[in-house]
């Protein structure tokens, strides 16, 4: 079912692309799911539980596609390949230590408090990425 959801995101996320740069995009996906995140810990309703769900794991397709497009534009071709090997290999390393923390904390700190740690974790991380970013160039 989320694929079915998140096709439409992709055929619109070329229309985002034109208009936000990657760096933009980065900041936009990472604030709106992580405040999602946020919000997720006050809701009990399972139906916008179940929104709230689908919206935090397919908004980050905006980001994905711009990273595709940012790593075709601006690395060589003859490391492309490795780089996006490299980086998809990190990313679920991250996401199989997120699910793992998130299971220990919830199970010793509550629900709550999980998705409020969480939500500190990913802001505070993208904002030391968007200042290690805007420091290389």
């Amino acid at each position: 079912k989320t694929i079915k959801h998140a096709f439409p995101m992709f055929l619109k996320s070329d229309k985002v692309l034109t208009k936000l740069s990657f760096l933009q995009i980065a900041l936009y996906t990472t604030i709106i799911t992580s405040f999602l995140l946020l919000v997720f810990a006050f809701i009990k309703s399972a139906i916008l539980l179940s929104i709230l769900f689908i919206a935090i794991i397919t908004i980050p397709i905006y980001y994905e596609v711009a990273y595709e497009d940012y790593i075709n534009s601006f690395i060589s071709s003859n490391i492309r390949a490795s780089s996006i090997s490299v980086g998809n290999f990190i990313i679920s390393f991250f996401i199989g230590i997120s699910f793992y923390l998130f299971a220990l904390f919830s199970e010793k700190l509550g629900h709550f408090n999980t998705f409020v740690i969480f939500f500190m974790v990913c802001f505070t991380s993208f904002f030391c990425t968007l200042l290690t970013i805007k420091r290389l160039k």
